[in-house]
């Protein structure tokens, strides 16, 4: 049964169980009548809001048994269910005069309605039994008959017989595990309805109630208790299709695993659910609830002999304690597959049928088959990682949008949000003693903005280590989620309540710094410095970069609700997977659409607001930011309360906010500072970085003392000056390094800004000892003879999609030779081609290749695609067995013949295979496929000895002697 929203009065459904009636003389008074004949309807409903639509709840006056009046209820029941049920449960219910239990006390009333099966049952209270969970007085019901007449009037009749009695509680017995249950004092004080309705219009009329003969119970200070004590059975949580709300508010879910941390440093995270590994620990359960937090379980499973999970027709749990009651949300699983759809629906029938009294929704992170998902639970989780690869950050924001529109529209999606480098990543790095990667602050940032900017109504924190870990990163990612969930807070009304409109673009136009010019480099070559030239050489380049791409970066999300318009503004830099850059600039222009002409406009952030300058512009409003930092927050609203609601909200988080804007500047500063050094060491210097680091340094000397002063917008804004020169400074070294590279993946040290240290370790061993002939593992990579690829073991798999054909073939359009293998996917003639491709059509793999622990493997190849690939958010796939999908390569817009390049180290002796996927409807051609193994523990030959490293200039040079290669265009 669903959890039931609409109350207008509880009823508690107990476990089935009574006792015997008790001895001793009452006196007894008249039976108890009701003709239904006043004009006030006096029976309370109980149904799920979110299904069943209550259409009438009156006294009739003609549709009656007798006299002037029956109780008369329609309702109106929805096709089919979240949990995927065909029919839905409605109670109807009211209260009766306390009588004890006796062999002859009977309930009778007369029952009309268009639906059979209805059922009459009493309610009886043992006011000496205590629950054995909740210590209040123990409840159960009592069924009678059953309607089987539709369209007839039926009288239905429950009596409290001793036979009946005293089987309930043998039961009773048995299911508490209690030897003796005390029934003495037994008393009568409810009559309830159920009824398990199909879809469709249901209507119910009651007439000519008679309860007798009524007894008064011995003891009425327990019949008051027993009304004082009932275990709270109405779920905190309420949820209507995509809207959340918690105790009557709104309530956008903020949460993550809890892995024993210390729980006042879970508070000061801000999440506000957190999920404990077991639904059963209750002293855990309170402690959060005594901090006014809530919780969310992975509830238990009943498997069969052979491991599958067991519905509740073949297996029950015993029923959830009501001392669960922090447990907003029952978690189903991550990643959950198609192919495990049959046992989620078992197991929710499971925690449905145990969960009778809150009814508590199922969450489930899925993998694929969103809309049948969507159908069957509550709460949609679609979730992918994206630091560290090939994947944009707006492309994880076009993602998540592309996976909410497979869903059912109105479905709740939410998202797990990365923290910490992807496992493929964490794993070998650990196992090698290299290096770990990190997740900068600012990027958690950005995946946050993109996932509220996909229209997200939740987000998770996923990590694996605690969040008190030490280690690189691991402090700076605690006070990044704390400011992260600050602001979250304050947005919270727009975020729980509001929709997704479209997305606008803006423009920033602050003050342009001077070009670096010929003249300017052939000055720095005067002095002799080549590393200074060369430093600027690269600086300008990168700016001619910034400036082509970033039209194409610069989005605001525009989420209206009920208070107004947010409008959240994100600067999605190219690279910022990799390592995220300055970002910040002067002046940002926004031109919003739709907006009431009276509604000003106000920056929100959690130490203040702030008015904007607006103007009627063709188009919309055009709003002016002064200063634009990576993402940001506006409120466009009439209602000058809820700003001042607003005002006084932010005035709450300031202290809080500005001190964990300090502490992450600093902390981020001593990470930075110590990776530079480390760089510095090895001869890859950035000329600017004592400059940056000083400034940094500086400017947080001024954010401590602004902070000490409680000036808390002064400290927060400070920080983030400090944290845009680290960037800066970030950025250059990773530009430095990924500079002759079509993709940064294509090195596994280059994804990020603590690995490159690594990485130019990486490049002097390759530079070192350069392989006299390229002695190439795939031999067959030119694609010129079909029986040679055969022979050698290339496979080609095909995925059977309705309305697509595919097929892997070689094609006479080679970039070098006759042929190339070419893999193209076009819609069925006579089909229609699916609006979206699940699964790839084609795929193809090259022959295992041997590869010896300690090798370098380059690999390069040429790539074309004709037009861009359609359908599909992936486009074209290049996986490794060594990189993994996190190193993998992607593209989907055309382009001409370009090259490629991977660089590998062997960690393990094996083999080593390459895997191409086409994941849309299109074409894709790839030639000259080579795998070049490269051991720089072998003695370079001596027609090819390097001459020493001092006389050849250090580690760049040996870098220069890798390939030089084209840089692929920005993917879009």
């Amino acid at each position: 049964m669903p959890r039931l929203s609409r109350r207008l009065t509880v009823v508690l459904l107990g476990i089935a169980a009574l006792a015997a009636s008790a001895g001793g003389d009452s006196a007894r008074s008249a039976d108890h009548t009701d003709g239904f004949d006043d004009a006030r309807p006096t029976w309370q409903l109980n149904y799920e809001a979110t299904r069943v639509k209550l259409l009438a709840h009156r006294r009739h006056p003609h549709l009656v048994l007798r006299g002037d009046g029956a109780e008369h209820v329609q309702f109106e029941v929805a096709s089919r269910g979240a949990d995927g049920r065909a029919s839905e449960i409605v109670q109807l219910g009211t209260t009766l005069p306390a009588a004890r239990v006796i062999d002859e006390l009977n309930l009778e009333l007369w029952l009309r309605s268009n639906r059979p099966g209805a059922v009459l049952s009493l309610r009886v209270v043992l006011p000496k039994h205590r629950h054995p969970d909740t210590g209040a007085m123990l409840t159960t019901y009592l069924n009678g008959a059953v309607y089987t007449t539709p369209g007839q009037w039926q009288k239905l009749e429950c009596r409290t017989a001793d036979k009946a009695v005293a089987e309930k509680l043998r039961l009773l017995r048995a299911q508490l595990r209690h030897a003796e249950v005390d029934p003495s004092g037994m008393y009568v004080d409810r009559v309830v309805l159920t009824a398990d309705l199909p879809a469709g219009a249901a209507e119910f009329t009651i007439d000519e109630l008679r309860f007798g003969p009524v007894v008064s119970p011995q003891e009425e200070p327990a019949i008051r208790r027993a009304a004082e004590q009932e275990p709270q059975n109405v779920a905190p949580l309420d949820y209507r299709l995509d809207r959340l709300s918690v105790q009557g508010r709104p309530f956008f879910p903020r949460f993550g695993p809890y892995h024993g941390e210390d729980l006042d440093l879970w508070e000061a995270t801000g999440c506000n659910l957190a999920w404990i590994p077991d639904y059963e620990d209750y002293e855990l359960l309170a402690a959060f609830q005594g901090r006014g937090l809530w919780t969310m379980a992975t509830p238990p499973r009943v498997r069969s002999a052979a491991g599958e999970v067991l519905d509740d027709a073949n297996a029950n749990l015993v029923p959830f304690s009501s001392r669960t009651y922090p447990i907003l949300i029952w978690y189903g699983g991550t990643r959950v597959s198609p192919a495990e759809r049959r046992s989620l629906e078992a197991l929710q029938s499971q925690v449905w049928a145990a969960d009778r009294n809150f009814r508590r929704p199922m969450m489930v992170d899925v993998n694929g088959d969103e809309r049948e998902f969507s159908r069957q639970v509550s709460l949609l989780g679609v979730s992918r990682h994206v630091l560290h690869t090939n994947s944009s950050l707006m492309d994880y924001r076009e993602w998540l949008m592309h996976k909410r529109r497979l869903a059912r529209p109105g479905s709740f999606v939410w998202t797990w949000v990365q923290t910490e480098p992807a496992p493929a990543n964490t794993d070998w790095r650990n196992a090698a003693r290299r290096a770990p990667a990190v997740v900068e602050p600012e990027q958690l940032r950005l995946q946050v903005y993109a996932a509220l900017s996909a229209g997200c109504r939740g987000i998770g924190f996923w990590n694996t280590t605690p969040l008190d870990s030490t280690g690189p990163g691991a402090e700076e990612r605690r006070l990044a989620l704390t400011q992260l969930n600050l602001e979250l807070e304050l947005l919270e009304p727009w975020l729980a309540t509001g929709s997704l409109v479209t997305h606008v673009p803006f423009e920033l136009g602050g003050k342009k710094s001077a070009p670096i010019g010929q003249r300017r480099l052939d000055f720095q070559s005067a002095t002799g410095d080549d590393r200074q030239r060369q430093a600027l050489i690269e600086e300008r380049l990168d700016r001619e970069q910034r400036k082509s791409r970033l039209r194409g970066e610069l989005e605001a999300a525009i989420i209206r609700s009920d208070h107004g318009i947010l409008l959240l503004p994100v600067w999605y830099e190219h690279g910022a997977q990799f390592c995220p850059g300055q970002m910040v600039e002067n002046n940002a222009t926004i031109i919003v659409p739709g907006v009431d002409e009276a509604a000003s406009a106000w920056e929100v952030t959690t130490t203040g607001i702030r008015s904007l300058e607006r103007t009627r512009v063709t188009g919309g409003i055009e709003i002016k930011l002064p200063k634009f930092d990576q993402t940001t927050a506006i409120i466009l609203s009439a209602d000058q309360g809820l700003v001042a609601k607003l005002r006084t909200k932010a005035d709450s988080l300031a202290a809080q906010s500005a001190a964990a804007s300090v502490a992450l500047a600093r902390a981020k500063l001593a990470r930075v500072r110590s990776v530079d050094d480390e760089l510095r060491s090895l001869n890859i210097v950035q000329p600017d970085a004592p400059q940056l680091l000083v400034s940094a340094d500086a400017l947080l000397a001024r954010a401590e003392a602004a902070h000490r002063q409680q000036d808390h917008a002064s400290a927060r804004l400070l920080s983030a000056d400090a944290m845009q020169l680290m960037r800066i400074l970030q950025r250059a070294h990773w530009n430095s390094a990924v500079r002759s590279f079509a993709f940064p993946t294509a090195s596994p040290y280059a994804i990020c800004f603590q690995t490159l240290p690594d990485h130019w370790r990486l490049v002097e061993q390759f530079g070192r000892n350069l392989p006299a002939s390229e002695a190439n593992l795939l031999r067959s990579g030119d694609f010129e003879d079909i029986d040679t690829m055969v022979v050698e073991g290339w496979k080609h798999t095909q995925n059977q999609l309705a309305g697509v054909r595919a097929t892997a073939e070689l094609h006479p359009a080679a970039h070098t030779g006759k042929y190339c293998l070419r893999l193209v996917a076009v819609p069925e003639p006579g089909s229609e081609p699916p609006s979206v491709v699940r699964d790839s059509p084609v795929e193809v793999t090259t022959p295992a290749m041997p590869v010896v622990a300690g090798q370098i493997l380059f690999v390069t190849g040429w790539i074309r695609i004709p037009t861009a690939i359609q359908r599909s958010p992936d486009g074209v796939v290049l996986t490794d067995s060594i990189g993994g999908p996190v190193g993998a390569l992607r593209w989907k817009s055309a382009k001409n013949w370009q090259r490629f390049e991977l660089i590998r180290e062997v960690r393990e002796s094996g083999e080593f295979q390459m895997r191409v996927s086409l994941a849309g409807l299109g074409e894709v051609q790839l030639d000259e496929l080579k795998v070049v193994p490269h051991d720089p523990r072998a003695a370079p030959a001596a027609a090819t000895a390097a001459p020493p490293q001092e006389a050849r200039g250090g580690i760049m040079d040996y870098f220069n002697r890798l390939p030089r290669l084209n840089p692929l265009a920005p993917r879009r």
